[in-house]
This record gives structure tokens, C-alpha cells and sequence, in this order.
């Protein structure tokens, strides 16, 4: 799939700050952290903005079909 060059910088953005923040939360999950943080995890994820992460990518998939 090919992201919309308008839109790319900001793709790239949520998706590194999201692998930022999966690495850290799995990390301290291994290391013994309470499992209560998990639940911050999803407010956290939205906050960053996975569901405009995932409007983009289903607008190049969608115009990927068109084709």
C-alpha cells in the first residue's frame, strides 16, 4: 500500500510514537510492572492517534482497490 504523500509525515509519526509506546509498556510488563498498566495502554494508544493510524491506512488500501 501506498500512503498519500499529504499524509505521510503524519502516518509516520503515530505509528513510530505508537511502537515507542508498545516497547516501553511490554518492557516494564516483562519486568514485573502490574498488569493494571495495560489498561492505560488502549487510552493511551487512542490519545496517539492509532484511529487516525488506521483512517489512513484504510484510505490506501481502499484506493489500492480501486486500481
Amino acid at each position: 500500500l501506498t500512503i498519500n504523500p499529504a499524509q505521510s509525515s503524519e502516518f509516520s509519526r503515530i505509528r513510530n510514537e505508537l511502537q515507542t509506546l508498545t516497547a516501553e509498556v511490554f518492557t516494564k510488563t516483562i519486568l514485573g510492572a502490574p498488569l493494571d498498566s495495560l489498561n492505560s495502554f488502549s487510552d493511551n494508544i487512542k490519545k496517539i492517534g492509532v484511529d487516525r493510524l488506521i483512517a489512513i491506512e484504510q484510505e490506501a488500501y481502499d484506493t489500492y482497490n480501486k486500481r
